[in-house]
């Protein structure tokens, strides 16, 4: 998958009702996904994303899979709260890549 949300902006279809999305519908496959890992692999970024979101910073690639991956109690999938955290991180000058 590549993350990206049916709605605005991205404007995905939805799958016919009782299909799984395969992926085939986005014109941008990997730009979120790309994202979400490069957020991993930045030490620095991932521990100031984390704990901006008040999460211990996970130490492997598959507690962070397992973080993005969940759905938090407020709705969100992890991935969107991760780039919602980076983003808002870049925008106020409080992290550098």
């Amino acid at each position: 998958m590549c993350f990206a949300p049916f709605g605005p902006p991205f404007n995905h279809e939805v799958p016919p009702r009782g299909e799984r999305y395969n992926g085939d519908l986005c014109e941008y496959p990997d730009v979120l996904k790309e994202l979400a890992y490069i957020i991993y692999k930045n030490e620095r970024v991932r521990a100031a994303v984390f704990a901006k979101l008040g999460h211990a910073d996970p130490s492997t690639l598959a507690l962070y899979w397992r973080f993005i991956g969940k759905i938090s109690p407020g709705g969100l999938l992890g991935v969107y709260e991760v780039l919602a955290a980076y983003l808002e991180l870049k925008e106020s000058n409080q992290l550098t890549v």
